[in-house]
């Protein structure tokens, strides 16, 4: 398949998901669907139609997505010279691409979308890597057909507006100028061993070859982070699962909110009263302004009559009708408890689908105990554990391509492996106690403090040398009391 007809697959691919992904990062950021509601209802149907909505979806995805924090790289080199590689290309990639507060974000479109893209380049800076997040919005990673977990091609396409036509234009209401087709569309089609650059631009459609140049990645610098993997290779979307949901939520608090506007409250009625006032040859007197004209109902334009007014109900007023057959009734008020209770069971039903505990819902929560709070855990325990296995093998292939990029040997084994951070709940006496019992053993120092939370390779590198710096401190005091000792006995 020629580069042309890459582009072309990937420009049609990307297009044809951009709805969806659009409709999925809408919702996430709370532009949700409103419920339905007939045309030519009033004002405050619309206002409360607007209160309905409740978004829930930030929080299902927040709670795993925290828990995903990358601490450290490793190849399990066991000689200095191998741990000081694996030091200097996190140093030189991970973190010179400020990847600590950036990897959420690739994590978020895996989740919303089913895929997050990070790309890898050589950096203008030497012995450097560029780790890029990339939107799935522009860039299309194809699969091979005979391997569907492996890339075969991946396709970036941009809008440049630095570079749009200047000249005459039209001038728009906001004192802008647009010039028609003024923008420059840029495309480039990677594949294991290079790439090609094409360019668009006014309202042509037409691609035009620009140029082309090799890499050094040995593999498309393109890395999928796919969440949902089927059989064919294809992710799909967790947030997608928890709209139908969603949507059946703000359906009924806007439910809830007619109930609670129009018949939550106890209402007095009155039948056989006409409240129209006649005259004695039993006549409507109708209302006239102050011209002596009638006035018209400019909604029906029927003549407006006048009204008989009951006067203002109280405990201490008592209201009395000239027509025996008038009566007074009341219609009581509507119980919510069965809209609350499908509401709350619908939010249960969103968190369930979404791996996360009960006590997130703050609904049904009581004397929980932490045996009980670390076993509704283990849900999302189980899932984030999944999220990082699939995340892992992104991560690795990442670093394994940054290396290429720097021209690091003896890196691109695939023993490497992935730190994360522990992002489970437990009591910092409780790690410290067991990490102490561990070392007690003989376990390794260093592999122990990495599971001090909030370590980092960086941080353990820092504290072994601090111990060894301690160490080497005592054995100076301990070899020169040694010494004094000597002379001592020496002198006796």
């Amino acid at each position: 398949m020629t580069a042309r007809r890459r582009l072309a697959k990937g420009e049609y691919t990307l297009k044809q998901g951009l709805p969806q992904r659009k409709l999925e990062r809408d919702f996430m950021n709370g532009n949700h669907v409103k419920p339905f509601l007939p045309p030519g209802v009033s004002k405050e149907y619309l206002e409360l139609r607007e209160y309905s909505i409740s978004n829930m979806l930030p929080l299902a995805q927040a709670a795993p997505l925290q828990r995903l924090k990358v601490s450290g790289f490793s190849t399990h080199g066991k000689d200095s010279a191998s741990q000081e590689l694996d030091s200097k290309l996190w140093r030189n990639t991970w973190q010179y691409n400020r990847m600590d507060a950036r990897q959420k974000i690739v994590y978020a479109d895996a989740y919303n979308h089913g895929r997050g893209i990070v790309s890898v380049a050589a950096s203008t800076v030497v012995q450097k890597a560029k780790i890029s997040i990339e939107s799935p919005d522009k860039v299309h990673v194809e699969m091979d057909p005979e391997d569907p977990f492996k890339p075969l091609y991946a396709v970036k396409i941009i809008t440049d507006e630095s570079e749009m036509k200047t000249g005459a234009g039209i001038i728009l209401p906001n004192g802008e100028t647009y010039h028609p087709g003024g923008s420059i569309r840029k495309a480039w089609v990677y594949d294991e061993k290079g790439w090609m650059h094409f360019k668009t631009s006014g309202q042509s459609s037409a691609w035009e070859y620009v140029s082309e140049g090799a890499h050094s990645m040995d593999a498309v610098p393109f890395v999928p982070y796919d969440v949902n993997l089927d059989s064919s290779g294809k992710p799909h979307s967790i947030l997608a699962q928890l709209l139908p949901t969603q949507k059946a939520i703000n359906f009924v608090r806007f439910a809830t909110l007619l109930a609670l506007q129009f018949s939550a409250h106890r209402q007095r009625a009155i039948s056989g009263y006409d409240p129209v006032v006649r005259t004695e040859e039993d006549e409507i007197v109708y209302q006239k302004d102050k011209n002596g004209v009638e006035i018209m109902d400019p909604l029906t334009g029927l003549r407006v009559p006048v009204l008989e007014s009951l006067g203002r109900m109280g405990v201490d007023r008592l209201v009395t009708f000239a027509n025996k057959d008038v009566k007074v009734w009341d219609m009581p008020e509507s119980n919510l408890e069965n809209y609350i209770n499908v509401h709350n069971s619908l939010i249960e039903e969103l968190f369930a689908r979404a791996q996360i505990p009960p006590q997130y819902q703050l609904i049904n929560m009581h004397n929980l105990t932490g045996d009980a709070l670390s076993g509704a855990e283990s849900t999302l325990t189980s899932f984030v554990g999944d999220l990082k296995a699939t995340f892992s093998e992104s991560h690795e292939q990442v670093m394994r391509l940054a290396a290429r990029a720097v021209g690091h040997d003896g890196i691109d084994d695939y023993s490497s492996e992935i730190a994360w951070g522990d992002g489970e709940t437990r009591s910092f006496g409780q790690i410290i106690d067991a990490i102490t019992k561990l070392i007690s053993v003989g376990f390794p120092k260093k592999a122990a403090f990495a599971m001090i939370p909030g370590a980092t390779d960086t941080k353990v590198n820092t504290w072994m040398d601090m111990s060894k710096a301690e160490l080497h401190t005592q054995w100076a005091v301990m070899e020169g009391q040694t010494e004094e000792l000597d002379e001592d006995l020496s002198k006796a």
